[in-house]
């Protein structure tokens, strides 16, 4: 409602005879009862201060957390700075490490070798042979008697610039059984070995610890023909051979 229409009510409810003073009196109440009327219409207003929702505390109905992936790794392949790293071991040792006792020890100052009809073991060589990682040469023998073969079993090191005597083990074979045995090299003659190549070895396998032919059934009677030979000489022995001797040849390898 205009400021002209609100002159016009006023005039034609004070009349003609009411003057300028009655009029503005109108055009003032009707003014304020205007601005009351507007304020009532008008929607609250907020402070320009009020808080806001954060978005994070917005959540929608049907929308589940978005889980954060994470690195997995398979324990079966994966190794971490301190678990144990595949370790590297050394091939096995191919003959028996048999050590040296008494008999062994002692033996040696050997003679002639006898000259009887058996034999108690036989060398069985097939070549050169290179010492194991600890420096044991492989010798391997059959033993011949149906009995145990029980002795020394050394190796002459004198051609590797060692004589010390200390290239010697137990030797001890099963009855008709084929055994490999180390034979210790001294540090010398292991360097001596790589410095001048193949170098060829007197092997001697002593089986002094065989009990005596006539003890033993199944030879006592040929070892009594033996014995009771024309020609016979005590130097024979009593019909087993229990020294035998063999050349090995011995390379430090690649």
């Amino acid at each position: 409602m205009t400021i002209n229409t609100h002159k016009q009510i006023c005039r034609t409810a004070t009349g003609a005879a009411g003057g300028t003073l009655a009029l503005l009196s109108c055009l003032t109440v009707m003014l304020v009862a205007c601005d009351s009327n507007q304020d009532a219409l008008s929607p609250p207003r907020t402070s320009a201060t009020s808080s806001r929702p954060d978005p994070k505390t917005l959540a929608t109905p049907d929308q589940s957390p978005i889980a954060k992936p994470t690195r997995t790794r398979d324990p079966s392949t994966a190794k971490g700075p301190n678990e144990e790293q595949p370790s590297t071991t050394k091939p096995a040792p191919t003959a028996s490490r048999l050590g040296c006792g008494t008999y062994c020890r002692n033996a040696g100052g050997y003679g002639a070798p006898e000259n009887a009809h058996q034999p108690a073991v036989t060398f069985v060589v097939s070549g050169t042979v290179v010492p194991d990682a600890d420096g044991y040469i492989p010798v391997t023998l059959t033993c011949n008697l149906p009995a145990l073969c029980e002795g020394a079993l050394s190796a002459d090191s004198r051609p590797l610039g060692d004589d010390s005597s200390s290239s010697r083990s137990d030797l001890l074979v099963d009855a008709g059984t084929t055994r490999t045995i180390g034979v210790p090299l001294s540090a010398a003659a292991l360097e001596y070995l790589k410095s001048h190549g193949p170098v060829t070895l007197s092997v001697t396998a002593d089986n002094g610890l065989v009990p005596p032919c006539e003890d033993i059934p199944q030879l006592a009677a040929g070892c009594a023909e033996f014995t009771a030979a024309p020609d016979y000489e005590f130097a024979d022995g009593d019909g087993i051979t229990r020294l035998v001797v063999a050349n090995l040849s011995v390379s430090a390898g690649s």
